[in-house]
C-alpha cells in the first residue's frame, strides 16, 4: 500500500508513504526525511513495517498548506493531532472533517483521493499510524454501535469512527512516545510498537463506546478548549511544583469548578490524574536513563520524603522505583 502526498499550495513537497511490503515480517524501515516547500518546513519520521506504517509530522508553515493525497489500496488510519489544526475533504463526504490539536479519530480510506489543509502555525505536530483494514477489523467489536462504521468498509466508502474527533487521553500520549521512543533492537522492535499499536486501538474503540454510553460529548467551544490547552501546559511544565487547582484556575482565566469539569471533558481525565501520569513517567524515564538514584528522582520530582514518591510510583505502576534502578544498575 502507498500514499501519495503532494503539496498544491504552496507547491515543492512530493512523497509517497506505505508499507514495507518487500521486507521480512519483523524488520522496520526508518526514514527521517524534510520537506521544503514556500514558507513550509515539514519533518517526517517513518516507521514502515510490511503491514504497519507510522508517521510523525511536524510542519512549521508561515502560511497554510494544501495537500493531495492519493491511496492505491484500501487502509485505515489511527490519526492523532497532538498540536496541529488540519481539514480533510472527502469526494463521498459532504462536509469538511476537521482534527484540531490533542484530537483523535479513526478513518476508513478507500482507494481513493482527498484533500488535506494544515492552518499556519510552527511546531504542529501530528502522528499517524496507517493499517490494514483486515487488521483492524478483527478487533472491532460486532456490536450495533460499530455497524455504521463496519457497513461503509464493507461498501468501501469513506468512513469515521466518530463524527466528532475525541480528545487524546494521557495514556495515549504514553504509548505514542513509548513507540517514538523505541530502544528495543531487532525483530523485538516490531513486537514492542505493534503490542503500543493494538493498545492504541482498544483505547480509541473503548472512548468512542463511553462517549456513546453516556450520551454526551466532548466536544467544548474554542475558548473554553484554550484555556484547557494552557492550563494542561503549565502542568507539564511545573512536574515538581505543581500548583494549586485555585492558582492553575486563575492562571488560565476561569474557576475552580469549570476547570475541574472542562479539563477531564477534553482530555478524558482530571488535573490531578494528569499530573500523576506526567510525573510518573518522567520519573520513570529519568530511572531507566540510569544516571540518578530513587532518591535523585525523588527530589527532582517534587517529592521531599522518597518514602512517599516509591509508595507513589508503586501504586501507579505496581512495582517499586527500585525494581527498575536494580535492572538498570
Amino acid at each position: 500500500m502507498e500514499v501519495s502526498v503532494q503539496s498544491l499550495s504552496p507547491s515543492g513537497i512530493n512523497v509517497i508513504n506505505g508499507f514495507a511490503e518487500e521486507v521480512d515480517y519483523l524488520d522496520i524501515v526508518e526514514i527521517d526525511r524534510v520537506n521544503i516547500a514556500d514558507g513550509v518546513v515539514d519533518r517526517n519520521k517513518i516507521l514502515s513495517m510490511s503491514d504497519i506504517c507510522i508517521t510523525h509530522l511536524n510542519i512549521d508553515a508561515q502560511q497554510p498548506i494544501d495537500f493531495a493525497i492519493q491511496t492505491d489500496k484500501p487502509a485505515i488510519e489511527m490519526n492523532f493531532s497532538i498540536s496541529s489544526e488540519s481539514v480533510y475533504k472527502f469526494e463521498d463526504i459532504s462536509a469538511p472533517i476537521s482534527l484540531d490539536g490533542n484530537q483523535q479519530n479513526i478513518v476508513y480510506y478507500p482507494e481513493t483521493a482527498y484533500e488535506n489543509r494544515w492552518s499556519a502555525g510552527a511546531n504542529q505536530e501530528k502522528i499517524s499510524i496507517m493499517l490494514p483494514p483486515a487488521y483492524v477489523e478483527k478487533y472491532i467489536p460486532r456490536e450495533r454501535l460499530f455497524s455504521t462504521f463496519i457497513k461503509k468498509l464493507e461498501r468501501d466508502r469513506t468512513a469515521l469512527l466518530c463524527d466528532a474527533a475525541l480528545p487524546i487521553t494521557p495514556r495515549m500520549y504514553v504509548l505514542l512516545r513509548e513507540i517514538l521512543d523505541n530502544k528495543h533492537c531487532s525483530g523485538f522492535k516490531r513486537m514492542h510498537i505493534e503490542s503500543k499499536v493494538i493498545e492504541l486501538l482498544m483505547l480509541q474503540l473503548e472512548q468512542y463506546e463511553i462517549l456513546h454510553k453516556r450520551n454526551g460529548s466532548f466536544k467544548v467551544d474554542k475558548k473554553t478548549f484554550e484555556k484547557m490547552q494552557a492550563a494542561k501546559n503549565i502542568i507539564e511544565c511545573n512536574l515538581a511544583s505543581p500548583c494549586s487547582i485555585i492558582d492553575l484556575a486563575g492562571k488560565v482565566g476561569t474557576n475552580e469548578y469549570h476547570l475541574k469539569k472542562a479539563f477531564k471533558k477534553v482530555f478524558g481525565t482530571t488535573v490531578y490524574g494528569y499530573l500523576t501520569e506526567m510525573r510518573m513517567q518522567e520519573a520513570k524515564r529519568l530511572l531507566l536513563a540510569g544516571d540518578l538514584n530513587v532518591s535523585e528522582v525523588a527530589l527532582i520530582m517534587g517529592y521531599n520524603d522518597s518514602t512517599n514518591f516509591t509508595a507513589a510510583f508503586k501504586k501507579h505502576y505496581g512495582f517499586t522505583p527500585g525494581k527498575i534502578k536494580s535492572k538498570t544498575g
